[in-house]
């Protein structure tokens, strides 16, 4: 799997990336048909959801537990890209 960050992206930004990924991933392994294109979109929008709704007690969990979620150290390679924001 391969993720694509804005060329300004910060460490929250990826974390948040990786943390949806993860799940799509997941979802991807368990259910191979959820990986046909027919599906690909709604299993996007499903584990984009769930991870919109699990994020911050992800980052609030992991800060309880000592790591440190403002520093993120990620080799992307230069796979960064430019759009427009959505606001």
């Amino acid at each position: 799997m391969y993720v694509v960050f804005h060329y300004d992206a910060e460490g929250s930004d990826v974390l948040r990336a990786l943390f949806h990924a993860t799940r799509l991933s997941h979802d991807i392994q368990q259910h191979p048909s959820c990986a046909a294109s027919a599906l690909l979109e709604k299993t996007l929008r499903d584990t984009y959801a769930w991870s919109q709704e699990y994020y911050n007690k992800f980052i609030e969990d992991i800060e309880e537990n000592g790591w440190h979620s403002d520093s993120v150290a990620w080799m992307d390679r230069g796979t960064r890209s430019y759009w427009k924001r959505m606001e």
